[in-house]
């Protein structure tokens, strides 16, 4: 086995270049050698080798060409921990070995990043850049100046830590989030299909409530349409909204019917209901106001129930039916003497332009509603002796200014 030891000016020789032919071994065994700078002699027996083998400690660490602590001594930390957006950093190492110190060599790598072992000669530094976010082991080995290595060298963990949006518990709230999202939107679905459903059953229950209440059957399924248009808008909140409304209305209805008398507080919340519903059901084409006169006491108060609807319902049917918006409905109710004083005044067509109307297009049909409550309170006079007094006028007889009609209601209290 040959082995070779290389040499140069830095132990001692003249040059670094020599002739090739001017050698000469003399009979003591010296070896001559020629060269530009003159004539080296020595025995090769005096030669000694450089056996030491050097301490190898990783001395620095870079952020951007920039110290990360420059009291940090990191032969004294086994990791160091950079973020995600440190991504070019140079790692700085030494032989301790100050013989010749420029023949030195050394060799790194970092595992997860170099699949080899990279020999850089005399350069004692390792600089990497864009680095994946993860946990790397960097080695260094390194030799004295006659090429005698260290082959356990010195070591450093180095940590990259991700950016917040690829951490684990990052990516757990975005599937957290995700999933509630799907769950909360099937629930949601499922939510409106089963209101859905249940607002089917309520208006089939309404409509059945309704015709045994014996109500208009126009005005039944007008509102039922005009609720269901809010269910096709997926707008369950007003469905149901003005469902309870017509539900409380024909409850109130169904139970006023098997009393003679209710209180006029009473009868005055059916009427608010039924209006409400019948601006639904008209689109807002009227407006109303409801005047009480506050000295009366609408808790003993009483009248004949449903005895206000049919009128009100004939102003909105037939005195608004051809207007398009701005009908006006005013109900006055006021106590005179020992009678309850209701009107009802409209601002529609009026009576002869209605029946006008209803002639030219073939229409004979006259209000059930009004018919049968005349026919009612014709029997509770009778009975009960009562003096129940209704007048219908057409404000045109009365003031060429105006258009309308009046109804007055006159009972006794």
């Amino acid at each position: 086995m040959n082995i070779f030891s290389n040499n140069d000016g830095a132990d001692g020789l003249k040059s670094n270049m020599y002739n090739i032919v001017a050698f000469f071994k003399f009979e003591n065994g010296e070896l001559g050698f020629a060269g530009i700078n003159g004539l080296n002699i020595f025995h090769p027996e005096n030669i000694i080798s450089n056996t030491y083998v050097p301490p190898i400690y990783i001395t620095n660490f870079k952020k951007f060409d920039q110290p990360v602590n420059s009291d940090i001594d990191l032969t004294d930390i086994s990791q160091i921990e950079l973020s995600y957006n440190d991504n070019y950093f140079t790692i700085e190492f030494v032989s301790l070995d100050f013989s010749h110190p420029e023949k030195n060599r050394y060799a790194y790598k970092m595992e997860g990043v170099n699949e080899h072992w990279i020999h850089s000669k005399n350069e004692n530094f390792a600089t990497y850049t864009n680095i994946d976010p993860g946990e790397y082991e960097f080695k260094v080995r390194g030799t004295n100046s006659d090429g005698v290595w260290n082959m356990e060298g010195d070591e450093l963990t180095i940590v990259i830590k991700p950016p917040f949006w690829m951490t684990w518990w990052f990516k757990l709230i975005i599937i957290s989030i995700i999933t509630l999202s799907l769950v909360y939107t099937l629930f949601i679905i499922i939510k409106r299909e089963k209101q859905k459903t249940a607002i089917n059953k309520k208006i089939s229950e309404l409509k059945l409530q309704a015709l045994q209440a014996q109500m208009n059957p126009h005005f039944i399924f007008n509102t039922i349409n005009a609720i269901q248009f809010f269910i096709n808008k997926k707008d369950n909140e007003s469905a149901y909204f003005y469902l309870t409304k017509f539900s409380r209305l024909l409850r109130r209805t169904l139970e006023n019917s098997e009393e003679l008398r209710i209180p006029l507080e009473e009868e005055l919340e059916t009427l608010k209901l039924y209006l409400e519903l019948q601006l639904l059901r008209y689109g807002n084409k009227f407006s109303y106001h409801i005047d009480i006169d506050p000295k009366l006491d609408t808790h003993m108060i009483e009248i004949p129930s449903m005895v206000f609807q049919p009128y009100i319902e004939n102003s909105i049917q037939h005195g608004f039916s051809s207007t398009r918006k701005g009908g006006k409905l005013e109900i006055s109710i006021k106590q005179k003497d020992d009678m309850l004083v209701c009107d009802i005044v409209d601002n529609g067509v009026g009576i002869k332009k209605s029946l006008s109307l209803k002639k030219e297009k073939g229409s004979t049909h006259i209000s059930s509603g009004m018919k049968l409550t005349a026919e009612r309170l014709e029997i509770i006079n009778t009975a009960h002796k009562d003096n129940i007094n209704v007048s219908i006028n057409d404000l045109n007889d009365t003031n060429r200014k105006e258009t309308g009609t009046r109804v007055t209601l006159q009972i006794p209290v």
